[in-house]
């Protein structure tokens, strides 16, 4: 790998770093005429130069951070661990994730100049939009969908791990990331049925959907001896995590993998898959950004749920639809002993794929592809929808994505008490023409539910709590509205559109504003409106969460409120000692 793919890439994930910190508010700081000066708890003062700050917090770093001791003596800091230990952030797990993270962005931005001299040539003057509808007619197997998938290189933009992928080697990465454009072969793992858990209430099981994928998987299937159910196993999986872990069930054939692989296409989330029909949710006991990607016993069990109260409640929903999980199955072993360790390492969802229920002229992509640079143009796909690089034209391009994203998210949230974790990831953004028309949701793992609301609606739904579904808080629920879908939606488009034309940003909140206060004066809900609109906006504290191992609660901390007037905002002194940090 070329060095300059580790400087670049070390780069883009210190700054990373350095932007959560002083956005999270971990630090003291001041604002000072060339940027920020923070505090250093052994004396001195860590220099931020900065060249514009934009409404949700984000910051344009200009050069590396100077460290300048009591003494007045003067040191570049260039480093993660220099950073990380002057501010008296002692984690070497942390820091360890941050290297990975970065490792693995470099192999992320070696495979796209790869891949970009391997890609299919654009005709003279087609731009993204042309270049990828044309060779949707005119491929049978290509999809638009894994296409802007597999070219989203950045990962998670707000997140300094974002492409952690701890215990993985190099070559594995290559094999099997979607920025190396991978397609690996599921495995097909037969389980006895007895030793298995499935949830299906709609019309298709796991093994069903699979065993209609190719007749000769059907004929291995068949010539098992006994009853057998399928899941689907990541080939990282089956190489690594099956022999080491469950070489007893293989001996005794309550395990047989099959020989015939499932052709497949990674998504950006590495563990899901494209496979014909349906896309796979499937079980990868590997560290990823904050957490094992594994698949929990209970979440096999509340996808499917949740898929049929978002279907009932979404029915008559224009602008939104839902990729629902339609089946989970795990393992069930005969023994207590790490039962839970078991079960999500063998376990897999059959989820709906967005592209089958596609209109005529409709193209679907994930919303973080409109802030990745077109292989085929170099500009930003938001860039491209956009058109003139005018407030007129972003305002406009951002008013009508919110009254396709907002309308029905604000629904969930104020009349049935669910709070969708719509961020950039999770969000399939179906175009016609160029003009957004729907937003389809994916993946329920983060949503948070309030059965005071949803009860009023239905009778107390089956939900698992071990998975934290479940609270009594109203402000978590809005809590989760506000990270997702400005900190890690409609924040990082304008802030990505606002950089790269050089417009203002005010005209695209406004257009955005506009959009909410319809949509809560439709659902009547004062309370939600207020802590939305009215109060400070709530973003999650990623890197604190890191930084104190926190796995799976979350911790939010004030922010910023877009929709107030520069004199209302929050005030921007350190939050440590108010959140604890």
């Amino acid at each position: 790998m070329s060095i300059r793919y580790d400087q670049e890439a070390e780069r883009y994930i210190y700054r990373l770093l350095l932007q959560s910190i002083i956005r999270e508010r971990l630090v003291a700081y001041n604002r000072t005429p060339a940027g920020i000066s923070i505090e250093v708890p052994k004396g001195g003062i860590i220099e931020v130069p900065i060249t514009h700050t934009y409404k949700l917090g984000h910051i344009d770093i200009s050069n590396d951070p100077v460290y300048i001791d009591s003494s007045g003596s003067r040191q570049v800091i260039d480093r993660m661990e220099q950073l990380l230990m002057l501010l008296g952030f002692q984690n070497e797990r942390f820091l360890k994730e941050l290297m990975n993270s970065a490792l693995n962005y470099a192999s992320a931005l070696e495979a796209a100049d790869m891949r970009k001299q391997k890609l299919p040539a654009p005709k003279q003057g087609e731009d993204t939009w042309v270049y990828v509808t044309r060779r949707y007619k005119e491929e049978p197997d290509f999809s638009p969908l894994v296409f802007f998938e597999q070219w989203v290189i950045q990962g998670h933009t707000t997140h300094p791990a974002a492409r952690t992928k701890l215990s993985m080697e190099p070559e594995d990465v290559k094999r099997y990331a979607p920025e190396w454009g991978a397609t690996p072969g599921l495995v097909p793992l037969a389980v006895k049925k007895e030793s298995t858990t499935e949830t299906a209430p709609f019309d298709i099981a796991m093994t069903e959907a699979l065993l209609r994928i190719d007749p000769g998987m059907k004929r291995e299937f068949d010539q098992l001896e006994g009853d057998y159910k399928l899941i689907p196993l990541h080939p990282w999986q089956v190489e690594h995590t099956l022999p080491e872990h469950y070489s007893q069930e293989l001996r005794e054939k309550i395990f047989v993998p099959l020989e015939t692989k499932i052709p497949s296409a990674a998504l950006m989330s590495f563990r899901t898959m494209a496979i014909r029909d349906y896309h796979i949710k499937t079980a990868v006991n590997v560290q990823m950004t904050s957490a094992v990607r594994t698949v929990s016993a209970a979440s096999t069990k509340n996808g499917p749920i949740m898929a049929g109260l978002l279907k009932d409640i979404l029915k008559e929903e224009e602008t939104m639809t839902v990729s629902g999980d339609l089946a989970g199955i795990h393992y069930k072993p005969d023994h207590e002993e790490n039962r839970t360790f078991y079960e999500k390492n063998i376990a897999a969802i059959l989820r709906e794929n967005p592209e089958t229920s596609l209109r005529e002229g409709e193209v679907a992509m994930p919303a973080a592809a409109l802030i990745t640079e077109s292989p085929v143009t170099g500009r930003l796909l938001a860039e491209e929808f956009v058109g003139e690089a005018t407030e007129e034209a972003v305002s406009s391009f951002i008013e009508s994505y919110a009254r396709t994203l907002l309308p029905g998210m604000v629904r969930l949230l104020s009349e049935y008490g669910i709070g969708m974790e719509a961020h950039l990831q999770n969000s399939v953004i179906i175009f016609k023409n160029r003009k957004p028309v729907r937003v389809d949701l994916r993946d329920c793992g983060g949503v948070r539910i309030l059965p005071e609301r949803l009860n009023r609606h239905f009778e107390e739904a089956p939900i698992d709590p071990s998975t934290n579904l479940l609270t009594d808080r109203e402000e978590e629920l809005t809590d989760i509205f506000s990270h997702a879908l400005f900190h890690n939606h409609l924040g990082e488009i304008i802030t990505a559109l606002a950089r790269n034309l050089e417009v203002p940003e005010e005209g695209m909140w406004a257009s955005v504003k506009t959009v909410l206060e319809e949509c809560f004066k439709e659902t009547n809900n004062k309370r939600d409106q207020e802590r939305i609109v009215e109060a400070n906006s709530r973003m999650k504290s990623l890197v604190w969460m890191r930084l104190s191992d926190q796995f799976t609660d979350y911790t939010f901390v004030d922010a910023p409120n877009p929709f107030l007037k520069e004199e209302r905002t929050y005030d921007e002194s350190s939050d440590a000692a108010k959140n604890g940090h």
